[in-house]
């Protein structure tokens, strides 16, 4: 892999891990949904003007845009709106680690629904590994139980980001940035409704912290990132990113500690150590066979 391909995955750790960062910053502001939406729509109007910059259309086809919709739902809103919430109790850096089960659920459900990705011995082994992980995670003595009641949310949101990612599939042949464009116009205009429905929009609360937080969350963690994800898709390969998946908890822990004051237990790095070993064992980085 190039050293741009490597500065661009660094990169992308640090803006999907900042996400968790700006997450902690930006909860002042209103309710989860009303962050969430902040985020999606600054994400969309960022992408809408990079369609327009590249001179790119979108489709009309009303089935492209239920797929958008569906990806909006369970890429964007609901794994969102999951994370917010758990914030609320969980420090960002263990938020991020129990998001890195993302590709163990993608590999259950791909396993579910398709008939060309069965479960190898190695990805059980990986999925051993990081329940267990988990398990000791969710112990750890700096939980109450109010805490770990928690730990549900972010696990609920990767097997979502896991579904969405087997799902993406029917968008083959769409320009990325294109297919980022409307999943998350989708998953802004079913934020915004709920917003109004649910009349959260009463709950905002504008200060320069919370503003400019928000702001990193749409631009730098949603636009940038999916720019970039797709850059890093096209150039190095699927098999690339898989670094990211172990990359993110780590930047989301180091911003958490250095800027948030977070603090982790012993028990609590072990339990993160364990889904981080599940991981380099899942993509068969100790020598273990991997799947064809």
């Amino acid at each position: 892999m190039s050293a741009v391909n490597w500065i661009m995955l660094g990169a992308l750790s640090l803006l999907w891990g900042g996400s968790f960062f700006f997450n902690e910053l930006a909860l002042p502001m209103g309710t989860s949904l009303v962050i969430v939406l902040g985020r999606v729509g600054i994400g969309a109007l960022g992408l809408w003007g990079v369609l327009y910059w590249r001179g790119l259309s979108m489709p009309r086809s009303w089935k492209l845009w239920a797929c958008f919709a569906f990806m909006g739902l369970f890429n964007n809103l609901l794994p969102f709106l999951l994370f917010v919430e758990a914030q609320r109790s969980l420090d960002s850096g263990l938020t991020a680690t129990l998001n890195a089960t993302t590709p163990l659920f993608a590999a259950l459900i791909a396993h579910a629904v398709t008939k060309d990705e069965r479960l190898k011995p190695r990805i059980l082994l990986a999925i051993v590994i990081a329940v267990a992980g988990v398990w000791v995670l969710s112990g750890s003595p700096t939980m109450g139980s109010e805490v770990s009641g928690a730990v549900w949310m972010p696990l609920l949101a990767s097997a979502f980001y896991g579904m969405a990612a087997v799902f993406a599939k029917q968008l083959g042949g769409i320009a990325p940035e294109v297919a980022a464009a409307g999943m998350l116009t989708c998953s802004s205009v079913m934020t915004l409704a709920l917003v109004v429905i649910l009349g959260d929009w009463q709950t905002i609360q504008l200060s320069l912290k919370p503003v400019l937080a928000v702001l990193g969350l749409g631009l730098a963690s949603t636009s940038l990132g999916y720019l970039l994800y797709f850059r890093i898709v096209n150039s190095a390969g699927s098999t690339a990113l898989s670094l990211v998946t172990v990359l993110i908890p780590l930047s989301a822990t180091a911003l958490g500690v250095i800027f948030l004051g977070e603090q982790l237990s012993p028990q609590a790095i072990g339990g993160m150590f364990l889904i981080g070993c599940s991981l380099v064992v899942f993509n068969g980085w100790l020598g273990l066979p991997k799947s064809k």
